[in-house]
């Protein structure tokens, strides 16, 4: 005599039921999220975050290695630091990237973001070493990086034209 197994005890969900009255999905549902109902983003978004120093608001979910959070909104992965933004303030203009103001890869308070150019927020604002090379106002030698004595490269590096010259004479007299 064959077993018959009872529906999802869930209203509309003609699936299975596996384990405590669900189906599979809702009971992985209520496993990762300790209900079976569904839960807004905004929800789990908060539920997610932290208050730090400085009103700093700490995504204390998945990060990616550089320190920015990851969120599920809809299938696929987001920023939540974008996801704030758009949510509290406004649609991100095209071609423009979010600025920490603050400095703290995972604060996701909009409030702590400005919408700018990836140069200014890579180059003007940034403290990697690109950041820090293109504020330096003189080469290592003293000589200013100015338009009569600086050049760039084919790569797009920036040289000092008084140092190359010496170089090159250096060279020739070997």
């Amino acid at each position: 005599m064959a077993t018959v197994t009872p529906p999802c005890s869930v209203v509309e969900c003609d699936r299975p039921a596996r384990a405590r009255g669900w189906c599979l999905p809702h009971y992985k549902r209520w496993r990762r999220r300790g209900t079976i109902h569904d839960i807004t983003p905004e929800h789990r978004f908060f539920s997610h975050v932290e208050e730090g120093e400085n009103g700093c608001w700490l995504w204390t979910a998945g990060r990616y290695p550089a320190g920015y959070g990851k969120f599920s909104v809809d299938g696929s992965t987001e920023l939540p630091h974008r996801w704030a933004y758009e949510f509290f303030i406004a649609e991100i203009p095209a071609g423009l990237s979010l600025d920490h103001l603050c400095r703290t890869p995972p604060c996701v308070n909009p409030w702590h973001l400005e919408p700018v150019t990836d140069r200014v927020n890579v180059v003007v604002r940034g403290t990697g070493p690109s950041a820090r090379n293109a504020r330096k106002t003189h080469c290592p030698q003293g000589h200013a990086y100015d338009t009569g004595n600086t050049y760039v490269s084919p790569r797009g590096d920036r040289g000092c034209r008084a140092c190359r010259v010496a170089a090159e004479r250096r060279h020739s007299l070997k």
